[in-house]
């Protein structure tokens, strides 16, 4: 009697061939249907003209700040259960980023450096220096320290782990960001889709940074100074974001004004991540390369 053959689907394949959930494609899909709903709550309001007070308002506002994390859950935290080898602690490191954040930076940052008395009447250059010195060192250092305490080096078994930790870490934070922006500014429904895409793409975008920092700490042996290179690159670009997107918010040089001024922003926000993610997935190949060429080597 003969056995028949069996066929192994693709699908199989592709999980004999790699056992952990696909991170890049997760973060793809996160941003493009945040941007998509964001868009949607953009325009939605403004043709819409919808005018809520008191607790339907600041619920609606909560809904669209918790957008960024409710996609997040869906694409990545649910995603690993249908992975060979899930990865353990991100709701945790989401979760101790968040906390930290609204407790400890965030307060810490705002009355240490007061950044609104002094930053606002400097010049491009001296105000991308002072974001990145203050609000984007202390963003980068808190989610470093969280991943470094939750998950190093244990949980970071693959490079890609190390991405995985740290895109939970930003959304954790910018979510805080978000959410302290509706108690603070009172924004319009329109304006907080556009702040809530620009937080969390900013986020991402220096997730993916200090990611990279610490992968090389894990599986290469980096100069000591790589780490801390990757997060001050972090931090610039927290500043570099946070000037040049308010310019394009500010600026009114078109004739629909802020219409389209916050557009731009949105626009901007989005380059900035795809253009982080295109350099830093060079990164990661590139040392992934290497370290099989020097396996290889040794064989």
């Amino acid at each position: 009697m003969s056995s028949r053959p069996r066929f192994i689907s693709p699908e199989e394949i592709e999980k004999t061939a790699y056992p952990y959930r696909r991170v890049w494609s997760s973060l793809v899909i996160e941003s493009s249907v945040l941007l998509v709903v964001c868009l949607a709550v953009y325009f939605g309001a403004r043709v819409i003209n919808v005018s809520l007070t008191g607790a339907p308002q600041v619920l609606l506002e909560t809904v669209v700040a918790l957008v960024p994390a409710g996609l997040w859950m869906v694409f990545s935290l649910f995603r690993e259960r249908a992975a060979i080898e899930p990865r353990d602690r991100l709701w945790m490191v989401a979760l101790l980023t968040a906390l930290a954040a609204n407790a400890i930076t965030l307060p810490a940052a705002e009355s240490i450096f007061q950044t609104s008395r002094w930053l606002p009447a400097g010049g491009a250059q001296g105000r991308i220096i002072g974001f990145a010195v203050t609000l984007g060192m202390a963003q980068a250092i808190t989610q470093y320290i969280i991943v470094y305490y939750t998950a190093y080096p244990r949980f970071i078994r693959v490079r890609e782990d190390a991405i995985a930790y740290f895109l939970a870490s930003g959304v954790g934070f910018s979510t805080v960001i978000s959410l302290r922006y509706i108690s603070d500014a009172a924004p319009t429904l329109d304006v907080l889709a556009a702040i809530v895409f620009a937080n969390t793409a900013v986020s991402a975008a220096m997730s993916l940074l200090a990611s990279f920092g610490l992968s090389e700490l894990r599986f290469a042996n980096p100069l000591p100074f790589v780490t801390p290179l990757m997060l001050m690159l972090s931090a610039l670009i927290y500043g570099f974001a946070q000037v040049l997107r308010s310019g394009l918010v500010n600026a009114g040089f078109t004739i629909q004004g802020a219409f389209t001024s916050f557009l731009f922003g949105m626009v901007f926000s989005a380059a900035v991540l795809a253009a982080i993610t295109f350099a830093t997935n060079f990164f990661f190949r590139t040392a992934e390369r290497r370290e099989e060429e020097a396996r290889s080597a040794r064989k």
